[in-house]
């Protein structure tokens, strides 16, 4: 690419909205409509309320046949001229409020305060903002960009790359235009969905899954989640090129080559060439193919790249959420019986709640293409996807057995103190029975003299049997560990050897 020349960028984020919901998927389509319906109210028709289509819609790409998935890869999108319009009117707001902070920044931070746009002429063309019923949404702006005259097609990549970079001044906003305009738009938009789901009176809210972490890292959950409601998690630029109609793989590589990251893959689909990295990626189509279509429909790379950075910011959510949970100082701490079996419970909706996320996306998976399928592994192993899943499930399997084990600990020593009871009550029957047998039959009233030594070799007998029947209950209760320690020898002895 010469200095001077066109090209697309397709800047994407991810947040957290901080509203996890639970739909039945016969109800769907209707909840879909009903929340469609209150948020149009509210944004003046800048809401979709079908999000990306799925209703009948066959998964394959261009109509290649497969099923349709069973609930939306997005549960709504806010999109239109009106955003648009917004989205430009607020980053030009937050350049001019950077170029009021550069003039008295440090001479070290009036470049970066800058932004590199001099020279640039860049303009947003379409912006998408989605939302899912997992509690997370993702923003994807689409921009026509002409570098300056001179500049090579890796300098361009770098200065579009620090501009999506998200550092933050010491009061926790942006510093930087486009993610300060993002971030804005974002949480005005979870603001607004929020009121809707109340509308729509879908029963109370599922915690969201950041509230330990939020809670152990800025105090009580409520100040916490007001902050991380729509906060913007990263920005991810993704370059869209051009290629010759009969460009083969070398040439697309050699295209993408100045804009690819250090760290990438890339892998052909049947309009060219994509290559998912860190901190940014590249597309490349044969001829005018980005005109062709919907950059951002589900079965495309962005549509993907997008669906990525939903489930992953989703699971890095769980994954804090988890982490804060087991540095709970409440697992070393004793807690009464009912207490423990309340952990236990909330430990298992925790993971069957981690289950249907982790079914819902592998649902979505299943239907797509074998194209599209290349393309999301691509994705996944640049980003580490199946490792991130991996650490979750561990770690909520870790949570579970701890849980289990108080409530199992718990359990047995309820039994214990049961056994001791009714021992000592069994002991106590016999004393109190031998004492009467006794009177009954070895003494009376008139007898005064008589038959003391009898009575009490009969009442040291009865101690003696009373000691005897709490020593054999003793000797019959499991010790503390033993049966662990049992269980973990069975289960060593029961492993093949190398």
């Amino acid at each position: 690419m010469a200095g001077g020349q066109e090209f697309q960028v397709v800047i994407t984020g991810a947040f957290s909205t901080g509203t996890p919901l639970r739909v039945r998927v016969a109800e769907y389509r209707s909840f879909q409509i009903e929340l469609g319906g209150a948020l149009d109210s509210r944004a003046g028709g800048e809401w979709n309320p079908e999000g990306v289509p799925w209703h009948e819609v066959p998964s394959y790409d261009e109509g290649g046949g497969g099923y349709s998935n069973l609930v939306p890869l997005v549960l709504v999108q806010r999109e239109g001229e009106k955003l648009i319009a917004a989205a430009r009117r607020r980053e030009a707001e937050e350049r001019r409020a950077a170029a009021e902070r550069r003039q008295g920044a440090p001479p070290d931070r009036r470049g970066r305060l800058q932004g590199g746009i001099d020279g640039w002429t860049w303009s947003l063309r379409d912006l998408r903002i989605q939302l899912f019923d997992l509690g997370v949404g993702v923003v994807a702006g689409v921009y026509d960009a002409v570098a300056p005259p001179g500049a090579s097609p890796g300098d361009a990549a770098k200065a579009v790359r620090s501009w999506s970079d998200v550092t933050r001044d010491q009061g926790g906003r942006i510093e930087l235009p486009i993610g300060a305009a993002y971030e804005t738009l974002a949480r005005e938009s979870v603001a607004s969905f929020r009121e809707a789901v109340a509308e729509c009176g879908d029963g109370e809210l599922p915690e969201p899954w950041l509230t330990p972490y939020s809670t152990v890292a800025k105090g009580t959950a409520g100040e916490a989640w007001e902050g991380e409601r729509g906060r913007i998690k990263w920005l991810h630029p993704v370059f869209v090129l051009g290629a010759p109609d009969g460009a083969d793989a070398a040439e697309l590589e050699r295209h993408a080559a100045p804009f690819r990251a250090i760290q990438s893959r890339t892998v052909e689909f049947e309009h060219g060439l994509f290559a998912p990295g860190i901190k940014r990626s590249a597309i490349v189509f044969r001829g005018d193919g980005k005109g062709e279509r919907d950059l951002l429909d589900p079965s495309t790379p962005l549509g993907l790249t997008t669906l990525n950075w939903a489930y992953y910011a989703l699971f890095m959510d769980i994954d804090r959420g988890l982490l804060a949970t087991l540095d709970d100082g409440k697992w070393d701490s004793s807690a009464s019986f009912p207490e423990l079996e309340a952990d236990a419970k909330r430990t298992y909706r925790a993971y069957v709640r981690v289950k249907e996320a982790k079914a819902r996306l592998d649902s979505a998976l299943t239907g797509l293409g074998p194209g599209q399928i290349g393309i999301w592994d691509a994705i996944a192993d640049v980003t580490r996807f199946d490792q991130l899943v991996a650490g979750v499930e561990s770690k909520l399997e870790v949570l579970q057995t701890i849980a289990e084990s108080r409530v199992q600990e718990a359990a047995g020593a309820r039994s214990r103190r049961s056994r001791n009871i009714l021992t000592a009550l069994t002991a106590l029957t016999l004393v109190t029975l031998s004492v009467a047998l006794v009177e009954h039959f070895a003494g009376s009233r008139t007898d005064d003299a008589g038959h003391l030594e009898l009575r009490l070799l009969l009442l040291l007998l009865a101690l003696l049997a009373a000691f005897g029947v709490y020593l054999a209950a003793a000797h019959g209760r499991p010790r503390r560990g033993r049966g662990a320690d049992t269980q973990s020898q069975e289960k060593a002895s029961t492993k093949p050897r190398a």
